[in-house]
């Protein structure tokens, strides 16, 4: 599926989104996801996701989803990596990613694909969903979109996800950033998603 996800600075613009979104007559569905606890460094308070059949569909839309209070957003590609049914309780961890200056957009998505996606599968042991959010080309057609891409990893609850970052194998995941992603720039928020369609 293809995704347009518009990232808010604040929280006090949802419902103006939410009723653009449910407008669009292509929309396959929409889910917004808070920002929760005090972990996490992104300077957001969450984000909404909206989903269409294809990526013509999601950009022509995508400019009706940039409402008030959105800050960032991008056109991506869902690629679901692991496809634990995800409980409303579960905490997803949010990472939002640009890539290493001099990397091309296909030389990012190789590599976090076939490289640091399996790394995280294969060794942080309490993901239970897992989802890469890659920018699709059209997004670079006028210069650098807002963002190279968003990973969605759900783990059982914030004592899960503070658990998870303290562990020497998060560390061993993280240590690959530097071959593909501006690492100065890799921010990260807990939030709690709820499906609205």
């Amino acid at each position: 599926m293809i995704k347009v996800l518009s990232v808010f600075g604040d929280d006090s613009r949802w419902a103006e989104h939410e009723d653009a979104a449910l407008a669009l007559e292509g929309l396959r569905g929409y889910a917004v996801a808070r920002r929760v606890g005090d972990q996490g460094d992104a300077p957001y308070a969450g984000y909404a996701s909206a989903w269409f059949d294809d990526v013509a569909t999601a950009t022509t839309y995508a400019p009706a989803l940039r409402t008030a209070g959105v800050t960032a957003q991008i056109v991506a590609t869902e690629l679901i990596q692991r496809d634990t049914p995800a409980r409303p309780d579960m905490v997803k961890a949010i990472f939002f990613f640009h890539r290493k200056p001099g990397t091309t957009p296909e030389s990012f998505r190789r590599h976090w694909l076939e490289v640091h996606g399996p790394l995280a599968m294969a060794h942080i042991a309490n993901l239970r969903r897992y989802i890469q959010n890659h920018t699709v080309d059209e997004e670079y057609a006028d210069g650098e979109p807002d963002l190279d891409g968003l990973v969605e990893a759900w783990v059982d609850s914030m004592a899960a996800l503070t658990e998870t970052e303290a562990t020497e194998e998060h560390a061993f995941v993280r240590s690959d950033e530097p071959n593909f992603l501006d690492t100065d720039r890799v921010t990260f928020m807990p939030v709690i998603e709820r499906r609205v369609r």
